[in-house]
């Protein structure tokens, strides 16, 4: 896989997700397939301690590429988190 521009994961068989924000605030990101559909989504929880709730579109839960987008997304959400702090 690469990321081909911010925002955007690309793999070798061209698959395509994108990752945005949700809602205004930038407490919700998620990422989303070539169709623009949502595939996984997080919720940023706490104030002292940063958790997320994990939302799986339950349509692809056959896609093989959820563990990566899980646990690229929450290192994303930490970034962010760290960068407006």
């Amino acid at each position: 896989y690469r990321i081909a521009k911010p925002g955007i994961l690309k793999f070798h068989d061209e698959r395509t997700f994108t990752w945005q924000s949700a809602n205004f605030w930038g407490s919700k990101w998620v990422w989303l397939d070539e169709n623009e559909e949502p595939i996984v989504g997080f919720q940023e929880r706490g104030t002292f301690k940063l958790s997320s709730d994990v939302d799986i579109n339950p349509d692809a839960s056959e896609n093989r590429s959820i563990p990566l987008l899980i646990f690229l997304g929450w290192y994303l959400v930490l970034l962010n988190a760290q960068e407006s702090r």
